[in-house]
């Protein structure tokens, strides 16, 4: 069992016991996520020896897996925790002090990554500049700094549009004061995890429901005399179509491919569909696993368990899809390590999936870039292909030049198709009082009632952590639980519809229509804005009594520190499960 041990803020020389080893820590875990957090979370007993020394500020030394050692990490917070008697102690990897680091108004970074990494430093403001910068990336390349962007040297190296790793690219390893930027950091791993058998993932069932199959090549093509025309290809299937329920097409504009003065082909622009498919893995499904220690034990041999043991963020593992005999690669983006144990809690291989708090931190820019989009939006027109009339797109009324043009307005996520009669703009045909309503109603269906086993589920997990907690006299406690549960299972609140993509319908049973809610944008701004709003004052009012340490969309899962009779007392009011809604 590696040794957790304490350290003074000021302090220099880490080849020594320091304060002290944390020995009554209890379940001491590091979390990396490839190019971003990397921090380990502890919890103390009130009467432990080194408890009063647990100050913000001082410094911790763990190993953060096999290959990174004696990692220090900067307390930054240290609350009373869960289970009574102990504080939850959360410190960041002492990379992290690149926050302190202040950069000038402007700062231009050229030449080679490593180079770009050094400039970076030593344009910093203050003397405090610690890290020694190193790369393999040798490719040139420039970047400038503004600081309505880049205040200090962390969002330098990556996180902000324009940094390092947005211009260079590349995968980051952090070990202590030494940044290095690989091209590729990972090796590949001889393991295979298959998925679909003991394995099931809620988010990658998702992305395999959501994989294209197949490509609709097109283009747009200006001829001599700037008239525009669309060419189109045929629909070409990927060689894993035929093992989906159904195909997925994904349409995609090659313009840029065939930009010349000679007309494509639909030959051409089916070839090019082909390639992308071959380059961008259509019809394989994007990859995100998260992995128990139990999940691994199960589903590999010993030596295959033996080899993902000694794996680490960026490495890459074989992926196999048994339900659709699909093999791929993924990367390990994310390890949970238990110090204690000396092995990996938890490993999550693909794309790095996006919390609650993400999500509800990210709600303001979508709104404000939806407004912008709408209110730059403009019509489009090019010559239909008989070569006479025009065919305009857009949600702003064109004027018509023969009759016959035709105008496909865009309304929010449908397209009513026009024709211009000499008079009027007749309507052909809206999709909003079409047959496909009846379709469309029974996936907003399914979807509410993929939402009511998403609360199910948080209900139980919420559960089983109120049963483990100790407490007693909870009948209470699980009746309002389930009343709550109960009461959430007719409906879906503001935040969970903006979470699915901000669409909000209305439906009207006595009809059988369904339309869009009437409202402008910024309706739509202030729509969102008194429940996020709403949902911020109950995480800043839960903060006085307990730290949210994890906040996951897939389960709403949340790991809530809190005394001992907060705890009690909010769990008897159902005031718990109703935050977490």
């Amino acid at each position: 069992m590696s040794n957790v041990i304490l350290y003074e803020s000021t302090a220099t020389d880490f080849f020594n016991q320091g304060l002290g080893p944390l020995t009554e820590a209890k379940d001491p875990k590091v979390t990396e996520v490839g190019n971003g957090e990397f921090y380990i979370e502890l919890d103390y007993p009130t009467t432990g020896r080194l408890f009063n020394q647990l100050k913000n500020g001082n410094l911790i030394k763990s190993d953060a897996g096999h290959e990174l050692k004696d990692q220090r990490f900067e307390i930054k917070r240290v609350v009373k925790s869960m289970k009574q008697g102990y504080v939850s102690v959360y410190a960041e990897h002492i990379s992290n002090q690149a926050l302190d680091i202040a950069l000038p108004a402007n700062v231009t970074l050229s030449g080679s990554a490593q180079t770009a990494l050094q400039q970076a430093q030593s344009n910093g403001l203050g003397t405090f500049k610690p890290f020694t910068m190193s790369s393999d990336i040798t490719t040139t390349n420039s970047t400038t700094l503004s600081i309505k962007e880049f205040k200090n040297l962390k969002q330098a190296l990556g996180g902000v549009e324009g940094s390092i790793l947005d211009t260079w690219g590349g995968e980051y390893k952090f070990d202590n004061y030494h940044i290095s930027l690989f091209k590729k950091r990972g090796r590949q791993a001889n393991a295979m995890i298959a998925y679909g058998r003991n394995l099931v993932d809620l988010e990658q069932e998702e992305n395999i429901m959501n994989t294209f199959t197949s490509v609709y090549p097109y283009a747009v093509w200006r001829d001599k005399d700037g008239a525009e025309h669309i060419i189109e290809g045929s629909v070409i299937h990927s060689d894993h179509a035929d093992k989906y329920p159904h195909y997925k097409v994904l349409p995609v504009d090659f313009t840029l491919e065939v930009e010349d003065d000679t007309k494509p082909t639909a030959t051409k622009l089916n070839q090019l569909a082909t390639a992308y498919i071959e380059n961008n893995d259509i019809g394989i499904p994007e990859v995100s696993i998260r992995l128990t220690h139990l999940d691994l034990s199960k589903t590999l041999d010993y030596k295959e368990y033996a080899e993902v043991e000694k794996l680490n963020v960026f490495d890459e593992v074989k992926i196999y899809f048994a339900d659709f005999d699909i093999n791929t690669t993924a990367k390990i983006v994310r390890i949970v390590w238990n110090v204690n144990l000396e092995r990996y809690d938890e490993i999550e291989v693909g794309k790095v999936r996006a919390s609650l708090s993400d999500r509800i931190n990210t709600i303001g820019k979508q709104i404000s870039e939806a407004r912008k989009e709408a209110q730059d939006a403009r019509n489009v027109s090019m010559v239909a292909a008989n070569g006479v009339n025009m065919v305009f797109f857009g949600p702003d009324e064109p004027t018509a030049t023969k009759v016959g043009d035709r105008w496909f307005m865009e309304d929010g996520q449908y397209t009513i198709s026009k024709v211009w009669d000499g008079v009027i703009w007749r309507v052909v045909s809206d999709p909003r009082l079409s047959d496909q309503n009846a379709q469309l109603i029974s996936e907003q269906k399914d979807q509410i009632d993929d939402m009511k086993l998403d609360v199910d589920y948080s209900r139980d997990q919420l559960q089983q952590t109120i049963a483990n907690s100790g407490f007693t006299d909870l009948d209470t406690a699980f009746g309002n639980v389930k009343t709550l549960s109960e009461q959430s299972d007719g409906r879906l609140t503001l935040a969970e519809q903006f979470f699915d993509g901000f669409r909000n319908t209305a439906f009207d049973p006595s009809t059988g229509q369904l339309s869009l809610t009437e409202q402008t944008i910024n309706g739509l701004q202030d729509t969102v804005s008194d429940p996020v709003n709403g949902l911020e004052t109950r995480v800043t009012t839960i903060a006085d009594g307990f730290q949210v340490l994890s906040n996951d969309v897939d389960g709403l899962e949340a790991q809530l520190s809190v005394t001992n009779e907060n705890v009690l007392a909010r769990v008897q009011k159902g005031d718990v499960y109703s935050q977490l809604l």
